[in-house]
């Protein structure tokens, strides 16, 4: 005999952030939306989260087919403490950062988006969530110190002369977002399309960790305030 059954379950995730972002005088109606959206370019390989107020970079016809636009997200980590020529790099995790992945290459951000520097693929990240930290192990020796920013990185291997993969910023995400994995999970060749907008401003202290070649475009001419 055929036995009906069903089974039913709640789940439950703890996602960091879910700060407040948006700064008080950001009014929906003047955003400009990017209606046709485009390929993400920088994806992760499992399973991701964008952050309201998360910044990247939208280029027409930069997609993955040259019908399409290219969109790469920024991502950015403070160095928790300082490291002389290490392999082993402690970044933050206090809600505002986005979070590092295995395979991903990083950098020590430079002081202009045109610098160069040495850049190192992550091979192991471990997630201690009572300290709000990242410890990240790297296949090549990095120096940072905490007042440092972390970027990712041009490139699938480490390189000395590697550049920062996002140079400049010309979008938002709007709002938090979980994406599913690219790879893995039962997922083959995954792919992720989405737009996002401009015409925002947010609160600086509450964004990821924004390098200097990042903070020269904000066009807020108030304290604390990133407008773009």
């Amino acid at each position: 005999m055929p036995t009906n059954m069903g089974f039913y379950f709640e789940t439950q995730k703890e996602v960091r952030g879910g700060k407040f972002i948006w700064f008080a005088d950001s009014n929906p109606s003047l955003q400009k939306n990017q209606l046709l959206g485009g390929d993400l370019l920088n994806p992760k390989k499992g399973f991701d989260h964008f952050y309201a107020g998360q910044l990247g970079k939208y280029v027409p016809g930069g997609g993955l087919s040259s019908e399409t636009a290219g969109i790469t997200i920024f991502r950015a980590f403070k160095p928790k403490a300082a490291a002389s020529n290490s392999t082993t790099i402690v970044v933050t995790a206090t809600g505002y950062e986005d979070a590092p992945e295995v395979g991903m290459i990083v950098m020590k951000a430079p002081a202009s988006a045109s610098g160069t520097g040495q850049s190192a693929k992550i091979t192991a990240v471990v997630y201690d969530k009572e300290n709000e930290k990242f410890t990240l192990t790297v296949d090549t020796a990095l120096t940072v110190t905490t007042s440092d920013i972390i970027v990712e990185a041009t490139g699938t291997a480490a390189s000395a002369s590697a550049k920062p993969l996002v140079d400049k910023v010309n979008m938002w995400i709007e709002k938090d977002t979980d994406l599913m994995p690219t790879e893995g999970f039962g997922v083959i060749n995954g792919k992720h399309y989405l737009s996002g907008v401009s015409g925002c401003a947010a609160y600086i202290g509450r964004m990821q960790p924004l390098p200097a070649y990042i903070l020269s475009q904000n066009k807020s001419l108030i304290d604390g305030v990133f407008e773009l």
